[in-house]
């Protein structure tokens, strides 16, 4: 009779829970790295939104240093998106509550493993200093950096900056 030996079954069992083991970790880093290109993401739009809202005022506006407000909060809640926080950035919250469907816990999620969406705060300060002296038409200039912080789902800190010139002569000359 041919058939498979007891170490050949136990071989086969545990090469095929090293490919489980190896599949799930896949799958657990590349929905992370999908959440945290997705809170990237967002951040982008809020530091694009706010560069473009500080190009829109004049010249005084901007060199008084009391027009433009140097701190700023911005969220996603995917919860109260149209598209359901797709596309979007929100943060998943651990899964050990009840969902009223049975099952008991507490937290955010449900019994069943599921896990809810939760909102995202992102805060924000916006500098505006002089241009570099290094050129001759540095008075005619700022330097602009939005910065923006937030903290994900499981705790980690995570922040994005961005830089700008406005010019003396800029857009707000075509806009007016």
């Amino acid at each position: 009779m041919s058939g498979f030996t007891l170490i050949e079954a136990m071989v086969g069992m545990a090469v095929m829970g090293i490919v489980i083991v190896a599949l799930y970790s896949g799958v657990t880093w590349g929905m992370g790295n999908y959440q945290r290109a997705r809170e990237s993401m967002r951040a982008t739009e809020i530091l694009t939104e706010k560069l473009d809202s500080v190009r829109l005022f004049n010249w005084d506006q901007i060199t008084n240093g009391t027009s433009i407000p140097t701190q700023f909060n911005s969220s996603f809640d995917a919860e109260k998106d149209p598209n359901h926080g797709q596309g979007y950035a929100y943060a998943y919250g651990l899964a050990n509550g009840n969902n009223g469907n049975g099952g008991n816990g507490n937290g955010n999620g449900n019994a069943y493993g599921q896990t809810n969406k939760t909102k995202l705060n992102y805060a924000g300060t916006i500098s505006i200093s002089n241009a570099p002296s290094d050129v001759t038409y540095n008075t005619d200039m700022r330097y602009v950096t939005v910065s923006l912080s937030w903290t994900n789902a499981v705790g980690a800190v995570r922040t994005r900056s961005m830089t700008t010139f406005v010019s003396k002569n800029g857009l707000q000359n075509y806009i007016y």
